[in-house]
């Protein structure tokens, strides 16, 4: 049972789980006059149970913090399609947009059946490139490789993309 200290001491306890019957008791014993709840805690705790809390004067109040995550947007959910789609590990996917693999995988496999089209998967190639070329003339290099991330960043063709990045990566690497 975790306790909230308010004004005084155990006036108000939270619960993020199920209210058992034996800490439903404690809170009427210790004359508790508040109890903060999550939403899963109210679905999870039997009505007989929160009914005896509010009839020996306990108010109970939906706590609508923290917790579970926002869902990802439609844009992020694109892009794992769209990765997915062109062969790219559920492990790759999850490093390069900063979202656990598990979650990766759920969203894939909660809509793998749609299909991203072939210009959105065009624009979000596009869109990352010019992201990494973006951070490149950005930071502190060779003015050459200056010079190939500023061509590349204009370019719309994909193809002349990945071969400069070809380039930048072989003036960086020997």
């Amino acid at each position: 049972m975790n306790y909230v200290k308010t004004s005084e001491i155990r006036e108000h306890f939270h619960f993020n789980n199920y209210i058992s019957n034996r800490n439903a008791i404690n809170c009427i014993k210790l004359n508790i006059k508040k109890i903060t709840v999550t939403h899963t805690t109210l679905k999870q705790t039997p009505k007989s149970r929160i009914k005896m809390l509010y009839n020996n004067g306990i108010t109970i109040l939906k706590f609508n913090g923290r917790g579970r995550p926002r869902k990802l947007s439609k844009a992020m959910i694109n892009k794992i399609l769209a990765m997915r789609q062109e062969g790219v590990s559920f492990y790759k996917i999850s490093r390069l947009i900063g979202v656990p693999k598990s979650t990766t995988f759920d969203y894939w496999k909660r809509f793998q059946n749609v299909k991203v089209n072939d210009e959105d998967v065009r624009s979000l190639k596009l869109n990352e490139a010019k992201k990494i070329f973006k951070k490149i003339i950005n930071s502190d290099v060779d003015i050459n490789i200056t010079t190939l991330a500023k061509k590349g960043y204009s370019s719309n063709s994909l193809d002349e993309m990945a071969y400069i990045l070809k380039e930048i990566n072989s003036n960086l690497h020997g």
